[in-house]
């Protein structure tokens, strides 16, 4: 993605790479931090993360966990639990167009009081990246129904 949009990407595959990146981080108004896909199930590679992630400054850090809306809700459960080690603030919601039902990610979101920040419904970003809103999530609902057209038709003759 950094390709496609311009960005600088930096790799750091030790806590010792990443805290010589810092002072050139520290330049930046945005850092993303990317575990590419690795999964904190195996214990040597979620030692491996926190020891990575412990070298940002925790104060100016936000951490947002990708689940797959595909996954049942006793996976998502876990997934939480293994992460909740970390300041968790928000769930970033991938592959939407993997599955029909999202109500395991409300009962995920409600259960671990983690916001949902994003949805992606594709490969194509910024297209499929989508803002976690009311009107999305209703959207992505069993059994209703919403012509989002006419909703922001009529929130625009409210303003």
């Amino acid at each position: 993605f950094c390709k496609d949009f311009g960005l600088d990407l930096f790799h750091a595959h030790s806590d010792e790479e990443l805290s010589s990146l810092l002072p050139t981080l520290e330049t930046y108004e945005l850092v993303l931090v990317d575990t590419m896909g690795k999964s904190a199930n195996q214990g040597e590679l979620a030692l491996h993360l926190k020891s990575l992630l412990m070298v940002l400054p925790e104060e100016k850090c936000s951490c947002a966990l990708a689940i797959s809306a595909s996954h049942k809700s006793r996976d998502l459960e876990r997934f939480v639990k293994l992460f909740s080690t970390y300041p968790l603030e928000s769930l970033v919601v991938t592959k939407l167009d993997e599955t029909e039902d999202i109500g395991n990610v409300l009962s995920v979101s409600k259960a671990s009081n983690l916001p949902l920040l994003f949805f992606t419904n594709g490969q194509k970003v910024p297209e499929n990246l989508l803002k976690a809103t009311s009107e999305v999530i209703l959207s992505y609902l069993r059994g209703f129904s919403l012509d989002l057209q006419a909703l922001g038709h009529n929130q625009n003759q409210k303003q």
